[in-house]
């Protein structure tokens, strides 16, 4: 799999997860906001995530948008990328947030020929709470893939990204289902800091 956001937060999400982020049930967003709503790209913007649990000491996550390039990507620290596309978000392998934002709207990607992720947007219109502030009309979109695990066992990975108009990702939390067993939470990073780029409204 290309490296992306999905690989990257795959590999940091590995500590085991608790929750302090509230959140509470609102009508359906707003209709007027599109996908390019939830995540602001310009140079300079920075998402800082800490991890739920953790251990003292451990550091928070800080991303940032470090310039865009020819193609139009603005590129992210990490090695990840971002453009707005006419129907949604979109990484260079997948669209991470895409139109029209409704439960149950789908769509999938393929990264490479032994990968097949399947999205959907599961929630809209709630309120989420975290250290970086409160946050409305939020979308939750659940992401799945197939895969194995090192002895060889089936294993389903689920990503859950929670995104706030204006501010982009502001949790994330990430489940897996070995074998015939349910599903189990496994970490969540949440928001704590969002700097907007110098000059965003």
């Amino acid at each position: 799999m290309r490296k992306g956001l999905w690989a990257a937060w795959a590999l940091l999400v590995v500590i085991p997860a608790g929750g302090c982020a509230h959140e509470e049930a609102r009508p359906d967003a707003r209709p007027t906001l599109r996908a390019i709503d939830y995540y602001p790209l310009a140079v300079g913007t920075a998402w800082t995530y800490r991890p739920e649990p953790a251990p003292a000491g451990t550091p928070d996550h800080r991303i940032e948008v470090t310039g865009q390039d020819a193609e139009g990507f603005f590129q992210l620290t990490g090695g990840g990328r971002m453009a707005h596309r006419r129907d949604g978000v979109f990484d260079g392998d997948r669209f991470i947030l895409q139109d029209p934002l409704k439960t149950g709207h789908s769509w999938m990607a393929v990264p490479s020929v032994s990968t097949v992720e399947k999205y959907e947007i599961v929630d809209t219109g709630f309120a989420v709470t975290t250290p970086a502030g409160f946050f409305d009309d939020c979308v939750r979109v659940r992401a799945e893939t197939d895969g194995r695990t090192e002895s060889g066992e089936a294993v389903r990975i689920e990503l859950l990204w929670t995104y706030a108009p204006g501010v982009g990702m502001i949790r994330l939390v990430q489940r897996a289902a070995v074998g015939n067993q349910a599903p189990q939470e496994r970490a969540r990073m949440t928001l704590v800091k969002f700097e907007p780029a110098q000059g965003a409204p």
